[in-house]
């Protein structure tokens, strides 16, 4: 070959040339000219194995190792390919030039060539063609297969491999929930989109197990991963049968799945809580806790989610656009028509602008002095500012499209507000606008007692600027002359005003008052009282207005949101709900209101509610109002629903009020109670009643004191009572004797007892300590002496007389411990304590029948069945919803528990094959 450099050009964002792509073929000998040219079979963009090529090389045109390694290294030369050691890389617009002057036959051919070189890449001796034993380290077959498959007439074999479930959880391992799901886009068939819309809404739960069984402390939080050695894998076949189970399309195919899942301790779901709130149309790993905010591209493709770090995802398919590192962002601000995101980055002290739409990222720019703190960018999108902490307190100006230095301000706040040609700079106290152009002096206002927040309000043109000022007034500043337009001042001892957003004339200012709980509506260019707004019954602390001005929503403590009507300034909707948040739609229809548990969709036309979500935290919606995005900080889940055009008739007119539910899973644990003791009218008797026919069993009588206590084993054979003279004793039920009298009890406040009473454990107070104690109900004697910094809850004895365990808040720790003994005799047939575990993080657990398997509730959404034998975590499932109650009851296979916000349990049935 000669030397092609001259011939090399700039490779991507379209700077390829198709006659440089002309002049680097006519470089390459004939046939070499052929094989590059098939290297647009490979999909666009995408990092390919160098031995993948080299076998298709081969495959195609007789190529030798050798000679594909000297082609390989000719086009890097030529800037064709970007070679990145192990992989390589082919220019999306070289791929396209190739592409056009492949025929349709020829590509046919090219795709089931290296059809072929993957086939021989599974492991000899599988049945036929399994594709999901294809090495780990293939990773642009694992992702692009199906399409190869598609491309080369395999339409059949490509519906196979999708139906087999096998196949769905290694691409899950492999590559991602979002990937599966768009394989599943390639076949046209009702149990094919059953399966992308199941994907689609439970993408945050499969790639989570997909993680547990990669990292498990990618998962746990640190304490918890330090003391769990992730015994439980293999998590993702359990979980991907709960999510898909009941989509009738796909019973088939899981009923095959779960007859071929290996033997292993697993945890399915047998039955999911019904109820009326819709499912979302996708969800989607946040990736890292407390994203705070939500900006939605200008044409809705994407959206961007900010708060610990940035992410970028596609709407449609859930991809990962962008992902930003884990260091905090201590700002970001979005482009005006949401075309760009700019993005503080602490550890690189720059500023990252992203392309809102891609996730590309377009320029970083460097922040002189120092960290930057606060970041807002012009009306236009002309501009963008960034202000540094202390001591520094630099303003740097940039050009939005050039990153270039308009101007730098000196020794200012950091709190910054952005008008069209103009920037607003201070803190708590003085305010000074500066002219970006034309030169003019600062002009100062204030001082003020606050700047930006729910305490600003700027003119959409960026004529006026609304702030509180320090003696409690609303004051309207004239951003062109620095004057004081006009000033309405607040009822004295204000603590809570609220300035509403602008309209898009800027024509009024609303001004509430938590005082006198009113809206006061002003005229910004004539100073002049518009409406008085009256209707709240208590404190007003959220406010929204729509886009085109004609309507402003106001959210009160009282419990009810108005919406009133700008043109007369009269009550359209009196709204029930006692929601904290408000967000009108892009396009004003309508208005999304929130509070911890939900979200719900009010018709600003109608006042009727168009629907519920399940979900709350940061949100955002679409430009035609067709679909709202919420991100959960805590679940870190990010979740999107479609809105219905109007009011759906099976969600209630009102939304639920707090607290009170009905819980199933109370009402399953309270149907198979067990014997069940109660203290008679006297306070010195018990009777311990048959829990199927309610008649007294035994009697237990001779207590000197009241009962203040009583606990009976499961099967009423004993019963512990603790009286108030501090005496406890260990009831035979059978013959109705005390067999173990202790004295000194008065600090007992939980007691638990083995079932057959050969030990009962106790737990009473001494200072900030918990004391619990095992002791032998033969002898009396004490066993062992356990102390806990903090509050025992509960105590737990082991249906099998095998453990103890019990459950307190730490004192030092935030969240819930379990401790767990392990309770056997040695070979004197002395009582021997082995510590079991000690699990920070874990809260609710409920023991099976048996006493072998403890269900474990932690942190709060993720239920795991440990094995008491050894104390390991042998079965998991990530629930994505805070779990309240968990129990196992007697006649189940395994738990049942009840999430926040459901009136039904989740069922689940345990296996585990060969356990004794």
């Amino acid at each position: 070959m000669t030397n092609g450099r001259d011939c090399a050009f700039t490779w991507g964002r379209g700077n390829t040339k198709p006659e440089d792509v002309a002049a680097a073929l006519e470089l390459l000998a004939p046939d070499h000219g052929r094989l590059w040219g098939e290297l647009a079979v490979f999909a666009t963009g995408a990092r390919v194995e160098r031995t993948v090529l080299l076998a298709l090389w081969r495959e195609r045109g007789a190529l030798d190792h050798r000679a594909g390694e000297r082609l390989c290294a000719d086009l890097a030369d030529l800037s064709i390919l970007a070679d990145h050691g192990p992989t390589v890389r082919l220019d999306p617009d070289v791929r396209a030039f190739l592409r056009a002057r492949l025929d349709a036959a020829t590509l046919t051919g090219v795709h089931a060539s290296l059809v072929r070189v993957a086939r021989r890449r599974l492991p000899p001796g599988g049945e036929g063609a399994a594709w999901w034993l294809l090495p780990c380290s293939e990773g642009y077959l694992w992702e692009h297969l199906p399409g190869h498959l598609l491309e080369s007439g395999r339409v059949t074999e490509l519906a196979g491999l999708l139906g087999d479930l096998r196949w769905l959880t290694a691409k899950i391992r492999a590559c991602g929930t979002a990937a599966a799901e768009a394989d599943a886009a390639l076949v046209d068939t009702d149990w094919a989109r059953a399966l992308a819309r199941s994907l689609a809404r439970s993408a945050h739960v499969l790639d989570r197990a997909r993680q547990w069984d990669a990292d498990p402390k990618a998962v746990l939080i640190p304490d918890q991963a330090e003391r769990r050695a992730a015994e439980a894998r293999d998590c993702l076949p359990s979980e991907l049968v709960n999510q898909l189970r009941g989509v009738p399309e796909l019973a088939p195919l899981l009923d095959t799945f779960v007859r071929g899942l290996p033997p292993r301790p697993r945890l399915f779901a047998h039955s999911w809580p019904s109820g009326t709130d819709p499912a979302p149309r996708r969800t989607i790993p946040a990736r890292g806790s407390a994203e705070a905010a939500c900006v939605v591209a200008h044409d809705s493709s994407s959206l961007a989610g900010i708060g610990e770090r940035v992410t970028v995802w596609e709407i449609g398919t859930g991809r990962v656009l962008a992902d930003g590192d884990s260091s905090p962002v201590p700002a970001a601000v979005a482009a005006p028509d949401g075309s760009w995101l700019a993005v503080a980055e602490r550890s690189t002290q720059a500023i990252c602008v992203l392309d809102a739409r891609t996730g590309e990222t377009l320029k970083r720019i460097p922040v002189p002095g120092g960290h930057p703190a606060h970041l807002v960018a012009a009306p236009d999108g002309s501009w963008l500012a960034a202000s540094t902490l202390p001591p520094d307190q630099t303003v740097t100006v940039w050009d939005a499209a050039t990153g270039e230095v308009r101007t730098q301000l000196h020794n200012m706040g950091f709190d910054m507000a952005a008008g069209g040609r103009w920037l607003a700079v201070g803190r708590p106290g003085p305010v000074t606008i500066h002219e970006l152009e034309g030169g003019s002096p600062p002009r100062v206002l204030g001082p003020m007692k606050a700047f930006t927040g729910p305490g600003e309000a700027l003119a959409p043109d960026g004529s006026w600027l609304a702030l509180i000022s320090a003696n409690d007034e609303a004051q309207v500043w004239d951003t062109a002359t620095g004057t004081l337009r006009f000033a309405v001042p607040l009822t004295p001892g204000c603590h809570n005003a609220l300035l509403a957003d602008a309209p898009a004339d800027g024509s009024w200012l609303a001004v509430t008052d938590d005082r006198d709980r009113t809206v006061r509506v002003w005229d910004t260019r004539e100073g002049t009282l518009l409406a008085v707004l009256a209707g709240h019954t208590d404190t007003i602390h959220s406010r929204a207005v729509s886009p085109d001005g004609t309507w402003l929503a106001t959210a009160g403590r009282d419990g009810t949101v108005r919406v009133w009507d700008t043109a007369t300034w009269r009550t359209r909707h009196v709204l029930p709900d006692s929601g904290t948040a408000l967000l009108s739609s892009p396009d004003g229809t309508w208005l999304a209101v929130g509070d911890g548990d939900s979200t719900r969709i009010w018709d600003a036309a109608t006042g009727r509610m168009r629907t519920r979500v399940p979900a709350f935290g940061a949100f955002a919606g679409a430009a035609d109002g067709s679909w709202l995005a919420t991100l959960d900080r805590f679940e870190a889940v990010l979740r999107v629903w479609d809105i219905p055009a109007r009011h759906d008739s099976s969600v209630a007119a009102e939304p639920p009020q707090p607290p009170e539910r009905v819980d199933r899973a109370r009402q399953t644990a309270a149907a198979d109670p067990g014997w069940s003791p109660t203290v008679a009218d006297d306070g010195h008797t018990v009777h311990l009643r048959d829990p199927a026919t309610g008649q007294v069993r035994a009697t237990l009588s001779r207590h000197a004191t009241a009962v203040d206590t009583c606990v009976a084993t499961p099967d009423g054979s004993h019963v512990v009572t603790i009286c108030t003279d501090g005496v406890l004793r260990l009831w035979d039920t059978a013959t109705r004797t005390v067999r173990t009298l202790l004295t000194g009890q008065e600090s007992t406040q939980l007691c638990a007892v083995d079932p057959d009473g050969a030990w009962l454990a106790t737990d009473s107070r001494d200072g900030d300590d918990a004391v619990i104690r095992l002791w032998d109900s033969a002898t009396g004697h004490l066993l062992h002496t356990s102390r806990f910094y903090g509050q025992v809850s509960e105590l737990v004895a082991g249906p099998n007389g095998a453990w103890l365990a019990w459950r307190g808040m730490h004192a030092t720790q935030r969240g819930v411990t379990v401790v767990a003994w392990t309770i056997s005799r040695n070979e004197n047939g002395a009582l021997r304590l082995d510590r079991g575990a000690e699990l920070d993080g874990a809260g609710l657990l409920s023991a099976a029948p048996d006493g072998r398997w403890v269900a474990l509730v932690e942190r709060p959404y993720t239920l795991g069945i440990w094995d008491t034998a050894s104390w390991k975590c042998v079965a998991v499932t990530w629930l994505g919803t805070e779990i309240t109650h968990c129990v196992w009851p007697s006649d189940s296979f395994g738990p049942h528990v009840t999430t926040s916000g459901a009136e039904e349990p989740f069922v689940f049935d345990f296996s585990c094959p060969g356990a004794d």
